[in-house]
């Protein structure tokens, strides 16, 4: 399975609109994280783009996740979420993420999360 098809609709959703592109984009984690649903299935996803009124992508959509892709390696995106602020850009500012022997250690990260809100909302910043 792939989950393409899903962020294409998501894609679909946020050319409607910020908000309409993030309520998809809960309508779908909550469909796949909380009940299970294959948002691979046309069906599902149509039940979703009909319940927030968009329309579903033309085709496959993969031309505009191909490029939201692209923006992103351009832009060097680690992962979500990943927040840029002028000219930096903070991959999950709470936490300390790696591998260590084949497995991610994760560590709350207080002194990255410290510059990440000093960046956003520091002195100089109105």
């Amino acid at each position: 399975m792939t989950s393409l098809p899903a962020l294409a609709l998501a894609a679909s959703a946020y050319r409607a609109g910020l908000r309409r592109g993030e309520q998809v984009s809960l309508a779908l984690r909550d469909a796949l994280l909380e009940h299970g649903r294959n948002i691979a299935d046309p069906d599902e996803l149509a039940a979703i783009a009909e319940s927030y009124e968009i329309d579903p992508p033309a085709g496959s959509g993969a031309d505009t996740v191909v490029a939201d892709l692209e923006r992103g390696r351009a832009r060097a995106v680690i992962g979500s979420p990943h927040f840029f602020i002028d000219d930096g850009g903070f991959f999950c500012p709470a936490l300390d993420i790696e591998r260590v022997g084949g497995n991610l250690r994760i560590a709350i990260d207080p002194t990255s999360f410290a510059a990440f809100a000093k960046e956003c909302f520091g002195p100089q910043k109105r």
